[in-house]
């Protein structure tokens, strides 16, 4: 019938008083015997404080399920999709984390893209120690971003929202996707300065508060209006 258990292999040993213990199990169990429409599990148990549980089934899709806590110097999944589920109740938290015993700040947790054979790798990640991902990188700081000359996107609606050049020009896309760009430029006093573009032809770029516009740089005058907006001070080219 259906669960019925079908095969278990036993392994036993005594504990330090001589008392027969069951240290890890291994079975089978027919999970539906339904004719034409067969699935069966197996099973692994061990033993961990004296309780003898299931730490690990495959179950009759052919999926893993493990319980309790995953250790290896490796784990390596080969497929085009990992799962993981909470099921129809309860939350889903993925952790990664390093330096458990907080004893080296060199010790730090990423998640890491590749693709290409390998050669473009984005990363999301804590920094460990300054400077240790990248140049300029803070200490415990949370990052995002890739190992090559290529840029990062954020996007909504599958459309762009954000753009980071490879150069660190920042581009905002607005809802009529044309940008905003955020660039740096060098200056003849020998410092950096700042350049907020509007990139069409036509572009304007604006300045409000209160959610009424108080200034307006066009592509041929700037205005600079009055708080209620009776009078501006205007300057054409």
């Amino acid at each position: 019938t259906n669960g019925d258990l079908i095969g278990q292999i036993t392994f036993t040993g005594e504990d330090t008083v001589g008392a027969t213990n069951t240290f890890a199990t291994i079975y089978g169990v027919a999970d539906q015997t339904n004719n034409g429409a067969e699935d069966g599990s197996i099973h692994f148990q061990t033993l961990i404080n004296g309780v003898l549980a299931d730490r690990l089934e495959i179950n009759s899709a052919g999926n893993s399920v493990f319980t309790g806590t995953v250790t290896a110097d490796g784990l390596t999944v080969e497929a085009n999709t990992a799962t993981f589920s909470a099921g129809t109740s309860g939350d889903m938290e993925l952790v990664i984390q390093a330096d458990t015993d907080n004893n080296d700040e060199g010790d730090s947790p990423s998640l890491v893209f590749k693709q290409d054979g390998g050669n473009t790798i984005g990363r999301i990640g804590l920094i460990g120690n300054a400077n240790d991902v990248f140049t300029g990188s803070a200490a415990n700081a949370l990052y995002i971003g890739n190992n090559e000359v290529a840029n990062v996107q954020i996007y909504t609606d599958l459309k762009e929202r954000l753009r980071i050049g490879t150069g660190g020009d920042v581009n905002i896309y607005g809802t009529d996707n044309r940008p905003l760009a955020i660039t740096s430029f060098a200056t003849v006093s020998a410092g950096a300065g700042w350049d907020l573009d509007a990139t069409s032809g036509n572009g304007v770029v604006t300045i409000s508060t209160g959610g009424t516009e108080r200034m307006r740089i066009g592509s041929s005058e700037t205005v600079v209006n009055e708080v209620s907006n009776d009078y501006d001070f205007r300057v054409e080219s």
